[in-house]
């Protein structure tokens, strides 16, 4: 029994390895050039050195209801020099990518995934395109890789429904402590809280919810998720607005408002916001990449959903086939499981594309922030690579 844990405990180290590895090849440009983007040059628009010096969007991140970012924000930037010292930041978000992405590894496995998917899944997540801006840009790491990593600690420490109902003092202290590290993240940034719901997701989709105990601990989950967001919300847009006298005109980007146009907000979300996720964030959208990835997204969905009816006529001890069953049968059963194990990678891209709508907020909120600024585009000297200033 030891040996065979250390041989999973090797096993799953080497995969730890090989996700650092990838991650740092994948974005090693990222570390050899110096160059910046869009507003990494304003830090130095003020004293970073002084203490509450003030990032220039400090004021605006706080009114909007992410004052912990702009805290965070301020200390973190306080550590850049010069444009050379920019890289320093782009490995820490390299570095934190990867802890999350290990992170995505270990939950995906409980989840029900192989070795292989977790490892691919993992990785997919941070390198999609949202995941390559956010890595490069500077003045994004504590909204993007440092709260990925937040949020996902948040979802680990959750404890499970039925140890809840155990009221034993660590099952609590847990829950308050995955409750703080997810207000916390809203505080700094709401969309990649989103990170929490990764996790029951991926259950459902590789477990299912047949058994009331795994119905129970994912309605429990979003109930949680759900609540933790309506408290953030109360307390800026109630307590913290009109404390402030914060008043946003009907035209702003950020309202931080209830919705009055859900029906307006759906329409444009099919006809702006999933054309761009269709064609992965692709700055060159095209009908063909959106067909092909939809019908990839529905072919993925139609074999779950088969390889879902088909494991109905397999026994509960999938290693102990039922003697009562045939020759003929004992052969279905072995072509069942071949077509499961052949589904896993399509499992994978299911749970990658439930992700990608999750962060569909934030790739659309970079994408209007960027296009609201008027930007010259210059060149890095060093490296010719494009670096944005005002």
């Amino acid at each position: 029994m030891k040996s065979s844990k250390n041989i999973v405990l090797k096993e799953e180290c080497l995969y730890f390895v090989l996700i650092i590895l990838f991650l740092f090849i994948s974005y090693l440009p990222y570390l050899i050039y110096d160059f910046g983007f869009h507003n990494d040059f304003e830090i130095w628009a003020y004293s970073n050195k002084k203490c509450c010096g003030w990032f220039s969007e400090t004021w605006h991140l706080t009114s909007i209801g992410r004052f912990l970012q702009a805290i965070l924000q301020n200390i973190y930037l306080s550590f850049f020099t010069d444009l050379h010292s920019l890289v320093y930041g782009r490995g820490l978000a390299i570095l934190f990518s990867a802890i999350a992405a290990i992170l995505i590894f270990s939950q995906a496995k409980k989840g029900g995934m192989s070795n292989f998917s977790s490892a691919a899944f993992s990785l997919g997540v941070f390198l999609l395109p949202p995941a390559q801006v956010n890595l490069s840009w500077i003045t994004n790491f504590i909204p993007a890789p440092f709260t990925a990593v937040l949020v996902l600690l948040s979802a680990i420490i959750f404890p499970d429904f039925e140890k809840i109902k155990t009221r034993k003092p660590q099952v609590w202290i847990n829950l308050w402590i995955s409750f703080l590290l997810l207000l916390a993240s809203l505080f700094i940034y709401p969309p990649t809280a989103g990170f929490f719901l990764l996790i029951p997701l991926i259950k459902i989709t590789y477990s299912g919810i047949q058994k009331l105990a795994d119905r129970a601990h994912a309605i429990y989950a979003f109930v949680f998720f759900g609540t933790t967001s309506a408290i953030y919300f109360v307390f800026h847009r109630l307590i913290f607005m009109n404390l402030y006298n914060i008043h946003f005109p009907k035209t702003s980007f950020y309202r931080f408002d209830v919705s009055g146009s859900i029906f307006e907000n759906i329409y444009k979300f099919f006809i702006e916001i999933l054309p761009v996720m269709l064609n992965l964030w692709n700055p060159a959208p095209s009908i063909l990449i959106a067909v092909v990835v939809l019908f990839v997204i529905l072919i993925s969905l139609g074999l779950l959903r088969f390889a879902r009816n088909d494991e109905s006529v397999i026994p509960a001890k999938a290693g102990n086939p039922d003697p009562r069953f045939h020759g003929d049968d004992k052969d279905v059963i072995a072509r069942s499981r071949r077509r499961r194990s052949n589904l896993t990678s399509l499992r994978a891209l299911t749970s990658l594309r439930a992700l990608t709508s999750l962060r569909a907020l934030e790739g659309d909120e970079a994408i209007s922030r960027h296009c609201e600024r008027s930007e010259a585009i210059s060149f890095s000297s060093s490296s010719g690579l494009p670096s944005f200033s005002q």
